[in-house]
């Protein structure tokens, strides 16, 4: 039977519990987002009691290889308000405390550490489940790499992505450079939508294809493409996961859990006035992962 991996986007898991209704202790501190990253941790590892459970967070904006290759890439991002940010902190105090592994580089983005953890149970024969709502993340979807988003409320596989996209995880890598990424200022072919860019795919399978098959295209939609033809080489790099878990040295090792500070994770969560004793003792503590 083979090994699981669940691997979760930090940043992402813990904005799935931040919005919504406050939750202020004694000291007015809101931490809405504490108890809720907690709760759906304990949810998922009691529902998928995965071998293994890592963590891929980002450390800077400014120093990773797309913001190298493009200035603009996320250069739009406004910073994290003072509350998240705060919140934030607090729950990767507790997760390191309970001995979870995170992952992360200056130059690599989460989504990247997440695609080398995923290659990485590829190589060792095992299954691995990326826990995030970020669609960028559908072109590592393997016959055992799986989606969890919190969004859909279930696990995204390929068959998923042919029914509702009919594309392959491949094909959406191209899919995303025609149309590009508004969210991070990627640049796609200027003109080529969504709508436009998903028929395209799904009519003629590649980029390549398209481009041979210009003169049965629109001759609006045939302009646009060859005036955005020139930048297709940059978005590509830009769009692409690395998944070479050589480049940050990961092994196995990396993904195992460490020994777990009870004492201090409970003198923590006093300090945060939270009382999630049940949610310790019964699942992030008992049952340890190797």
């Amino acid at each position: 039977m083979r090994k699981l991996i669940l691997a979760i986007d930090f940043n992402n898991f813990v904005f799935r519990g931040y919005y919504g209704e406050k939750l202020f202790n004694s000291k007015g501190m809101n931490v809405n987002a504490i108890k809720n990253f907690f709760l759906k941790l304990r949810g998922l590892k009691d529902s998928l009691n995965p071998d293994y459970i890592v963590f891929a967070n980002d450390l800077s904006r400014d120093k990773t290889f797309r913001r190298k290759l493009y200035k603009a890439y996320k250069a739009q991002r406004k910073p994290k308000d003072d509350d998240i940010v705060e919140q934030m902190k607090y729950i990767q105090q507790i997760t390191a405390l309970l001995g979870f592994p995170f992952i992360n580089h200056e130059e690599y983005e989460a989504d990247d550490v997440l695609g080398m953890i995923s290659r990485l149970g590829l190589d060792h024969d095992m299954d691995t489940v990326i826990v995030s709502s970020d669609k960028d993340l559908y072109q590592l979807v393997d016959d055992h790499v799986f989606l969890y988003s919190f969004r859909e409320n279930e696990l995204i596989d390929r068959i998923w992505l042919d029914e509702n996209y009919r594309l392959t995880p491949t094909q959406w890598v191209e899919l995303k450079m025609l149309q590009g990424d508004r969210s991070d200022n990627i640049p796609g072919v200027d003109g080529i939508g969504e709508v436009t860019a998903l028929k395209l795919m799904q009519h003629y399978n590649d980029i390549e294809s398209i481009y041979q098959h210009l003169g049965y295209l629109k001759p609006k939609t045939k302009l646009l493409l060859e005036q955005g033809r020139n930048g297709l080489d940059l978005t590509r790099e830009l769009v692409t996961i690395v998944t070479d878990y050589r480049r940050l040295n990961l092994s196995l090792d990396s993904l195992t859990r460490t020994e777990i500070d009870a004492e201090e994770v409970f003198r923590t969560l006093n300090e945060l006035e939270l009382d999630l004793d049940y949610i310790m003792r019964f699942s992030l503590f008992h049952g340890k992962i190797e």
